[in-house]
């Protein structure tokens, strides 16, 4: 008391309750802003990987179609085909002669085929999926392309069976490439002049590109 008079607190308590009032409100506004934001990452994020299934669902589809057209180019031997040409083509699951080799110096993947076969072994899968996370790696974060190329085949019974069986290889490595989380804007294929590997025209080549 001072002069016989009380001191008056009441304005000053006002003054620091208004603060902490004001203080959480606009916590508060951050708080919903920021999880305003998250959440329209979340939702973009997730519309982005059902377009990626959508794609994928697509492209087996495609793929599927594919190989049963082969199959039936196979079964009657295409335009031309002799009576001793129309095998049918190589579907097992495990194909003991595939061979695959990385080579990260050029970043390229290539895989070999038996003739006629356009299947992909366990062993082939397992190796794209290391080539694709070893070139993600070797990139440092940035975004990597991956192109399929398979050459023409001029020993091909047919030209037709010859384009399906490449047709068939490349799309089967693309689908491998998708499921090893590749967006498919960063898959593209490629059709080569007649360019042989080991002695065969039966192989595709895969390059990673920045």
């Amino acid at each position: 008391m001072e002069g016989g008079r009380e001191q008056n607190y009441y304005p000053g308590f006002v003054d620091a309750l208004s603060n902490v009032v004001l203080t959480l409100v606009f916590v508060l506004v951050i708080f919903v802003f920021a999880l305003l934001m998250s959440s329209n990452k979340v939702a973009k994020k997730m519309t982005e990987a059902l377009q990626v299934e959508k794609e994928q669902a697509q492209n087996r589809s495609d793929l599927n179609e594919a190989l049963k057209d082969l199959e039936r180019a196979r079964e009657t031997g295409g335009p031309g085909c002799s009576t001793q040409q129309r095998s049918r083509p190589n579907f097992a699951k495990s194909d003991f002669r595939q061979k695959a080799e990385i080579n990260m110096t050029t970043s390229t993947m290539l895989v070999l085929f038996n003739i006629n076969a356009i299947s992909v072994t366990e062993q082939t899968a397992k190796i794209i999926a290391n080539f694709v996370a070893s070139s993600q790696a070797k990139a440092n974060g940035k975004n990597v392309k991956f192109v399929i190329e398979a050459p023409e085949n001029p020993s091909a019974a047919t030209p037709v069976i010859g384009r399906e069986t490449q047709l068939g290889r490349m799309l089967n490595i693309r689908n491998f490439l998708l499921d090893a989380k590749v967006l498919p804007r960063n898959i593209s294929i490629r059709e080569v002049s007649p360019t042989q590997e080991n002695g065969g025209y039966e192989w595709v080549k895969i390059y990673a590109k920045e």
